[in-house]
């Protein structure tokens, strides 16, 4: 119940306020001195992922990929500098091992024969430098760019595609993939004929989703949030709802039924 209780509560909140709608907002923070500053933005219902594995998922991966040739060339730095950092290593006779200490090195000892090796070491250095500084410079300006296309996205969404992302996306991905949902038979029972009489009506409807997904019901799982998810505030909804586990499915269809053939009752 953790993540209902976390997170699937408040978005049935915010679709039961405001419907199907993904709104952005800015994320702002105020200092000790009182001054505000722009961190940028977010949105609680769609978070911005959820956007871009399902439409930018492409630009998601060029990004990655500067990100393991970063972390590859900053490895390959680190390494010249624990192999040739010492006191008799070439790095290790520089006052500081940076970009200024290692120019200033290579211009001292320029045309000298007898330092090729050193000058070799520091010029492969000062490279893996550059590359660094241009992996970083391009990652940011991709992040920059792809966030930018993700907030321009969102007031393009039809209320399908919310469903989509909220659901199935969001919804049924975390829960399907979480703790919750045992790799061993009868790690976990959450038969709900064994919960308390006092159960709110929202508890009862995240074990009912939880308790199909577990026994991978998906289908009747995502119907149940579409189908109820407009009755589950109401002051008269059932709040005492029994499924056998060995009957979960017929049970289930049933509630589903009768929600449609006497809506007043809920």
């Amino acid at each position: 119940m953790d993540y209902w209780a976390i997170t699937m509560q408040d978005d049935c909140y915010l679709i039961a306020a405001d419907g199907w709608v993904a709104k952005t907002s800015r994320v702002v923070e105020t200092d000790k001195k009182g001054k505000t500053k722009d961190k940028g933005w977010t949105c609680d219902l769609v978070p911005k992922p959820l956007i871009v594995a399902r439409y930018f998922a492409q630009e998601q991966a060029a990004i990655e990929s500067q990100q393991a040739k970063l972390e590859a060339t900053t490895a390959s730095m680190a390494e010249l500098e624990g192999e040739h950092g010492g006191e008799e290593g070439f790095l290790g006779a520089l006052d500081k091992i940076n970009k200024v200490e290692v120019s200033a090195r290579l211009k001292e000892i320029k045309g000298d024969k007898d330092a090729k090796d050193e000058a070799s070491l520091l010029t492969k250095w000062l490279k893996l430098n550059t590359e660094e500084s241009d992996l970083k410079k391009a990652i940011r300006d991709a992040e920059a760019a792809l966030d930018q296309l993700a907030y321009d996205k969102y007031p393009k969404l039809t209320e399908a595609e919310i469903k989509t992302l909220v659901v199935d996306d969001k919804w049924l991905t975390t829960v399907a993939a979480s703790e919750l949902v045992p790799t061993e038979a009868g790690r976990l029972n959450l038969d709900l004929e064994d919960q308390p009489i006092g159960r709110t009506a929202s508890d009862q409807f995240g074990n009912l989703i939880q308790k199909n997904l577990r026994e991978g019901h998906q289908q009747i799982a995502s119907g149940l949030i579409s189908e109820t998810l407009s009755r589950i505030f109401a002051p008269n909804f059932l709040t005492r709802i029994f499924v056998r586990q060995n009957s979960a499915v017929r049970q289930t269809q049933g509630l589903l039924k009768k929600m449609g053939d006497h809506p007043d009752e809920f």
